[in-house]
């Protein structure tokens, strides 16, 4: 844990140095959750989510445009367009296609953990479609046609 420590006080210094392996592809997404009091935040890309912990440099916002090596596991450097295109060093956790999962991801002693839950079962409850009513056809509550009626038999006199 020291030697990461180190690793991650080394980039803060060196702006311009490469934390992920070179290879890893650049994609860009959004900060869709944060919080500041843990140092977690997730990132939306076309890929998925990525839950990431911060280090050093300027802390994430909601909304705001992240890019960099956006999946994969271990410490990188990510830039934030949205903030004058600032470094920030953070540690990726983890990256899901599953919103949930990776929310379920978050370390429990961040407080806005349980937001972050609750509103991805609201979205959830807003997405089941709730069972249609059927009211009974017309057809079935409505009189028989005419031709369909029975025939009345005639009264003998």
């Amino acid at each position: 844990m020291k030697l990461l420590h180190w690793f991650a006080g080394l980039a803060a210094i060196v702006p311009g140095m490469a934390v992920a392996a070179p290879n890893q592809a650049i994609e860009e997404g959004t900060v869709i959750w944060k919080d500041h009091q843990c140092a977690f935040f997730i990132v939306q890309t076309p890929s998925g989510y990525t839950l990431f912990e911060w280090m050093s440099g300027p802390r994430p916002s909601d909304g705001d445009r992240i890019e960099g090596p956006l999946e994969g596991f271990g410490p990188r450097n990510v830039v934030n367009k949205t903030a004058q295109e600032q470094v920030t060093l953070a540690y990726t956790e983890v990256h899901s296609t599953s919103k949930k999962w990776v929310g379920e991801k978050i370390p429990r002693f961040c407080r806005r953990r349980k937001d972050f839950l609750a509103e991805l079962e609201r979205e959830a409850a807003s997405r089941t479609p709730a069972a249609p009513v059927q009211a009974p056809a017309a057809a079935e509550t409505a009189a028989p046609p005419v031709s369909e009626q029975p025939a009345s038999t005639p009264t003998q006199p």
